[in-house]
C-alpha cells in the first residue's frame, strides 16, 4: 500500500498506523493503552481473521478504521429535546475513559514519555536487522510469513522446522505486517518491531506506575528504572525480542485489571494477555500468576474497625483495599481476573496449540537447563532497580514537590542513558558490510532450495537475510539456532549438503 514512498519512510509510516489502528476507536481506552491494543489486535489477526491474503486483508482493515476515525474525532453535540419534553436530561457524549486514573495525554510527564518512545525509532533507517541468533530465528519466520502472503503451517522451505508458531510468532508476525503495509524488508521490519516493543514497554510500565503515583512521579520512575536495569540483559533468560513485546503488552492488560471496574475493559486486558502469550507465553504466565495472587490477597482482606457505624466500616474497607470506583458493568477484581484469563486462553489457544503439538518433556526440561545463574541474577536485579526507581521518584517529587532542578536533571539523564542503552547493543551487533552484501548477493545468485553454508555468526542469516536455506557443514560444523520446543524436529530432519559457502569474513573490531 505504500510502496511508493522510501522504503524507511513507509516503514515508520506503516508502525505509526498499525500503532494506531484500531486502538483508537476505542472510545474508554485511555490513551497508554491504545498502541498496545493495536498490536494485540494486528498480533491475533493472523490466527483469527486468515480470509485469503493478509496484505489485502490489511489494506481492507485499514481503510475501514481509517473512515471510522474520522467520525470519532468529529465535534459530538447532543440534540435538544423536543419543545415541551419534561423528561431527564440526555446524557453527555462518551469521550473518553471514565474509570481509572489516567495521566493526561496533554501534560508535561505524558509527553516527555511519548516523546522518548519515539525518539526510540530515531535509528531506524540505520540497521538491516536486529543481532542475536534468536532474532535471526524471528527475522526468517518473518520472512516465511511475507512470502506465503499468510500464516505459515510450517518453517519449509528455509528451515526444515513443522509447526509455524511454536516459538514466539508475536514479533514475526507483527514485523511481516510491517513489511506487507510498506514493501520494507523483512529484515528491517523485525528492526522495526523491536524498537516497537521497547516503546510500549516504556509507556506501559509509565501506566502501570501511574495508577499509584502523580504523572511526573510515574514518568521519572518509568524512565529511571529502564535507564538503571540493564538492558536488555535483565530479561536475557526469556529470551530475545519477545520478552519486552510480551512486557509491553502485559503492563497495559495489568493497568486495565487495577485502574477499570468493568467486563469490557476485562475482556480488553484478556485480548492484551493473549498477545502478549504470543510473543513470550512462560513470562506471560508468570505475570498472569502475580496478578491472580493480587487479585485474590485484595479481596480476602480483613479490616477490623469499629463496628457502628456501618457506613464507616465499608469506606475504610474501599478506602485500604484501594478498589476502583464501580460503574454501570462493575464486577468484583476476582472474576474480572478471571473473565480476561479465560479470554487470554481463548485467543492465544490456536498459537498455543501448536506449541503443545511441538514442546515435549526433553524440551521442557532443556528450557530450564538453558537458564544460567547470572541471567536469573540479572533479572531480579532489574526488577529490583525498577522497584527503587518508583520508590526513588515517589520521594523526589511527592515528598518534596517544589523541588524539581534534581528530579528535572535525573529525568534527562535517565533519558540518554535510556536512548543510548536501547540503541547501543544493535548498532555495536551489525553484521560486516561485506557479509551483509554476500547474503543480499544469494538470492540473485542461487535458486531457491540451493542449501549455503557459512560460519558461525553468519549461518544463522542465511535464511534469515538471504533467503536460502542453511546447508550441512558435517558433524562438527556450526548449525543455525533452533529454539527449544523443536530441537527434536531438528534433529530429525534430514540435511542438506552445500552448494555454496560463505566464507569467513573477518569481525568487526
Amino acid at each position: 500500500m505504500l510502496t511508493a514512498l522510501p522504503p524507511e519512510a513507509a516503514g515508520f509510516l506503516a508502525l505509526i498506523t498499525l500503532a494506531l489502528l484500531p486502538g483508537v476507536l476505542v472510545v474508554r481506552a485511555p490513551w497508554t493503552v491504545v498502541p498496545a491494543f493495536s498490536v494485540a489486535f494486528w498480533t491475533l489477526g493472523w490466527w483469527w481473521l486468515p480470509l485469503g491474503a493478509r496484505s489485502r486483508l490489511l489494506g481492507a482493515a485499514l481503510v475501514l478504521f481509517v473512515v471510522l476515525a474520522i467520525l470519532r474525532f468529529l465535534p459530538k453535540h447532543t440534540v435538544p429535546p423536543p419543545p415541551g419534553y419534561g423528561g431527564p436530561e440526555p446524557p453527555p457524549p462518551v469521550v473518553g475513559p471514565t474509570t481509572g486514573d489516567v495521566p493526561k495525554l496533554w501534560s508535561a510527564p505524558s509527553l516527555a514519555v511519548v516523546g522518548v518512545a519515539l525518539a526510540l525509532l530515531v535509528p531506524l533507517p540505520l540497521w538491516p536487522h536486529v543481532p542475536g541468533r534468536e532474532m535471526a530465528f524471528h527475522t526468517t519466520s518473518a520472512r516465511l510469513a511475507v512470502w506465503r502472503d499468510a500464516l505459515p503451517r510450517t518453517h519449509e522451505p528455509l528451515l526444515p522446522l513443522p509447526l509455524f508458531g511454536a516459538h514466539g510468532p508475536g514479533v514475526p508476525t507483527l514485523a511481516a505486517d510491517v513489511s506487507l503495509l510498506s514493501g520494507l524488508d523483512p529484515g528491517r521490519s523485525v528492526v522495526v518491531a523491536a524498537l516497537l516493543s521497547a516503546g510500549l514497554l516504556l509507556i506501559g510500565l509509565y501506566a502501570l506506575l501511574g495508577t499509584r503515583l502523580r504523572p511526573p512521579a510515574a514518568a521519572l520512575g518509568a524512565l529511571l528504572g529502564l535507564a538503571t536495569a540493564p538492558w536488555p540483559a535483565f530479561l536475557a533468560m526469556w529470551g530475545e525480542g519477545g520478552p519486552v513485546l510480551a512486557l509491553g503488552l502485559a503492563l497495559p492488560a495489568a493497568v486495565l485489571l487495577v485502574g477499570h471496574s468493568s467486563r469490557p475493559s476485562a475482556v480488553a486486558a484478556g485480548m492484551l494477555l493473549a498477545a502478549a502469550l504470543l510473543a513470550q507465553p512462560v513470562l506471560t504466565l508468570g505475570i498472569g500468576v502475580v496478578i491472580a495472587v493480587w487479585a485474590v490477597w485484595r479481596e480476602s482482606g480483613v479490616v477490623i474497625v469499629d463496628p457502628e457505624p456501618v457506613e464507616n466500616r465499608e469506606i475504610l474497607r474501599r478506602t485500604l483495599n484501594d478498589e476502583a470506583p464501580q460503574d454501570d458493568g462493575g464486577v468484583s477484581l476476582t472474576r474480572r481476573v478471571a473473565l480476561a484469563f479465560g479470554v487470554a486462553a481463548a485467543l492465544a489457544g490456536p498459537a498455543l496449540v501448536r506449541l503443545g503439538r511441538a514442546l515435549s518433556t526433553q524440551e521442557a526440561a532443556g528450557v530450564l537447563k538453558a537458564i544460567q545463574g547470572r541471567e536469573l541474577m540479572s533479572f531480579v536485579t532489574g526488577l529490583a532497580l525498577l522497584g527503587l526507581a518508583a520508590l526513588l521518584a515517589r520521594l523526589l517529587i511527592e515528598a518534596r514537590p517544589r523541588s524539581r532542578v534534581f528530579p528535572g536533571a535525573l529525568v534527562a539523564l535517565s533519558v540518554v542513558i535510556l536512548l543510548v542503552g536501547v540503541h547501543g547493543g544493535p548498532a555495536a551487533g551489525q553484521l560486516e558490510p561485506a557479509t551483509l552484501a554476500a547474503l543480499a548477493g544469494l538470492e540473485g545468485e542461487h535458486r531457491p532450495l540451493e542449501a549455503v553454508c557459512g560460519p558461525e555468526g553468519a549461518l544463522d542469516w542465511v535464511p534469515a537475510l538471504g533467503g536460502r536455506v542453511p546447508g550441512e557443514m558435517g558433524k562438527e560444523g556450526p548449525e543455525p539456532w533452533v529454539p527449544h520446543a523443536l530441537r527434536d524436529e531438528w534433529d530429525q530432519a534430514p540435511r542438506r549438503d552445500c552448494s555454496k559457502r560463505l566464507d569467513p569474513l573477518p569481525r568487526r573490531r
